[in-house]
């Protein structure tokens, strides 16, 4: 992973009390968008993973940008607990050529997290791939592939567009928003 490719200051994770004082700053290469807080101070965050792939059909190589979960331990260790280099096939989508990253490609862009206590899982939504991933917290592997084309939704054709914020909820139904294309929902 060559992450000095991208030209940016470190992310920093910032405690503010009510008075909008910043009390502690942490910095993080790469975090980006939400993070979840577990009880003993456990921060999980969506961190950038920089990669070169090469396209076996063309020959071509190009530099992604895909995400990964970090923890980070009130002790200050990091602790990568999953990556979508390990999991996620590399396809070509819509948003390949719009240039987010510089001259890399925007592959996943992952845009939240959230953590279920009672399963010890992470949900996270891959925006760029219109999938929400579900990660169990304690072996990175992926129990669930939410999308489209993994499930069919009663009255929708296409539930995931470019989905943001996805949580379950305590009555175990799925909400999120979503924002492609134009359109805005829940």
């Amino acid at each position: 992973q060559d992450m000095t490719r991208l030209d940016a200051e470190l992310s920093r994770l910032r405690t503010v009390d009510w008075e909008l004082e910043t009390n502690e700053v942490t910095e993080v290469w790469g975090a980006h968008h939400k993070f979840t807080q577990h009880e003993d101070g456990t921060i999980a965050y969506l961190s950038i993973d920089i990669r070169d792939w090469e396209n076996t059909d063309t020959g071509q190589v190009a530099t992604l940008v895909g995400d990964r979960i970090v923890e980070l331990s009130p002790d200050g260790e990091e602790t990568e607990i999953f990556t979508v280099w390990d999991s996620v096939e590399v396809v070509e989508h819509g948003l390949w050529n719009i240039p987010y990253y510089q001259d890399m490609v925007d592959w996943t862009h992952a845009n939240s997290i959230s953590y279920n206590e009672a399963d010890d899982t992470y949900l996270i939504s891959l925006g760029n791939l219109d999938t929400l991933l579900e990660v169990q917290r304690s072996t990175g592997e992926v129990l669930d592939v939410i999308n489209d084309q993994t499930y069919s939704f009663v009255g929708q054709s296409t539930l995931f567009n470019y989905q943001h914020d996805a949580k379950w909820t305590a009555e175990g139904t799925l909400l999120m928003t979503t924002t492609k294309g134009g359109t805005f929902g829940v």
